[in-house]
């Protein structure tokens, strides 16, 4: 969280393992005392350190074992926006939790928390969506996929532009999976 100073201190893991972790200090400063360069220069550093502790929880995520532990880093991918993790999100996108979230009176995940960090990414998670969703033949993936594109483009949109995918391709498998979809 944001300390007194203006320091945001996140922790991602230690890749030496053990059980330690990489402490992030993000610092904030009043950007309205800064000159353009040193703007430029707080941003970057800000971003950086976002992406690195991003970096971090992703790669949990890829060597995590059970289901609890998977289902926090992924909820924790999509509070972060990590665009970085939307093509393991997409791949996970059927990953189920086994546990519900409980600790506030409306959950943080879903049954399905890639689709729902998805959701949260945004328009990353869209065009890669788009760009997966007519090859996807399980019906449960196609699903959760469009209710993702929903969520994050609205109803119209959504239709919208899953007609012009299916108006614009000539496969016949891709036109069926595209068709199933809507």
């Amino acid at each position: 969280g944001l300390d007194g100073a203006g320091v945001f201190v996140t922790r991602g893991a230690d890749t030496g393992g053990g059980g330690r972790v990489r402490e992030y200090k993000i610092v904030v400063p009043d950007f309205e005392s800064l000159e353009k360069a040193q703007l430029d220069e707080a941003v970057d550093g800000t971003g950086k350190s976002l992406r690195d502790s991003a970096q971090d929880v992703l790669g949990q995520l890829w060597k995590a074992k059970s289901n609890l532990a998977k289902t926090y880093l992924i909820y924790q991918l999509g509070q972060m926006r990590a665009n970085a993790a939307v093509d393991t999100l997409v791949a996970m996108i059927d990953f189920k939790a086994e546990v519900m979230d409980d600790a506030l009176s409306l959950p943080r995940w879903t049954r399905y928390p890639a689709a729902s960090a998805l959701a949260r990414i945004g328009s990353r998670s869209v065009w890669r969506i788009m760009a997966v969703l007519p090859l996807e033949q399980d019906g449960t993936r196609r699903d959760l996929m469009v209710a993702v594109l929903l969520d994050c483009l609205g109803q119209d949109i959504a239709k919208c532009a899953l007609g012009k995918e299916i108006a614009s391709t000539t496969d016949a498998a891709k036109k069926a999976n595209l068709n199933a979809a809507l």
